[in-house]
């Protein structure tokens, strides 16, 4: 996995919701409105696995995490995706990064 790659996808996650790259890749949870940057992570995570098409020990390692929290972030995401309006709008604009033949993650 290339962590230049994972770091765009990073980068134009962050620029969706507004949030500093740093802190989609720290370990914190809180910020001034917590499930935003949860969300972020999330989003974050299951594009870089979608993109990579790797396993969820590898996603894990680019994110500084282990494989159940990618389990997790997939399982929350296509929960919440049910039902949240606004994150399927986010992931709409979002899910292409997985598929972008140059992997020039740049929005």
């Amino acid at each position: 996995m290339d962590r230049v790659n994972v770091e765009g996808i990073v980068r134009g996650v962050a620029k969706v919701y507004h949030l500093r790259p740093e802190a989609i890749m720290g370990r914190s949870r809180i910020n001034s409105q917590e499930y935003p940057l949860v969300e972020a992570r999330w989003v974050a995570m299951m594009i870089t696995w979608k993109a990579f098409g790797c396993h969820y020990s590898e996603t894990a390692r680019a994110f500084g995490r282990n494989h159940g929290t990618i389990m997790h972030a997939k399982k929350m995401l296509e929960e919440q995706l049910l039902y949240d309006k606004r994150l399927a709008v986010r992931w709409s604009q979002l899910k292409h990064l997985a598929y972008e033949n140059d992997h020039d993650y740049q929005i």
